[in-house]
């Protein structure tokens, strides 16, 4: 295995977790302000500092299936409910490990995130599955 292979050049992948790592914090303030009136915008770039630093093994495993998933003659949208799947199998997976007080609720904010990020970003898987053929 190669860079190249773990490491894609499609844009999709790094995408999906961008918009994963900045959507849920905010999803996390809001729901946060909701529940207790006081918006923490001040937390903003710490949460998604944290957020990109404890999502990198699941970033990873993301990735390795981005690249097999892709290969495979399924429908796009298939491969991007099952790349979604994987991604909040891994939040929750993570957010266990952390364990906490907050963990359920930011385990959920970003699972969510996950869930949108999917039909945010656009992605033609088509064109992998040409070049692999």
């Amino acid at each position: 295995m190669n860079l190249k292979t773990l490491f894609p050049t499609d844009e999709y992948p790094y995408r999906h977790w961008l918009a994963t790592v900045l959507i849920g914090p905010l999803l996390y303030i809001v729901f946060g302000a909701i529940e207790s009136g006081k918006p923490a915008w001040t937390m903003y770039p710490l949460v998604v500092f944290m957020g990109m630093l404890f999502s990198l093994p699941t970033f990873l495993v993301y990735l390795l299936s981005y690249n097999y998933l892709s290969l495979l003659r399924l429908h796009y949208m298939a491969l991007r409910l099952m790349l979604s799947g994987i991604a909040i199998v891994g939040i929750v997976i993570s957010n266990y490990l952390m364990k906490g007080t907050q963990a359920p609720y930011i385990g959920v904010t970003y699972s969510i995130a996950a869930f949108i990020g999917t039909f945010l970003i656009r992605r033609k898987f088509q064109q992998k599955r040409d070049e692999a053929s």
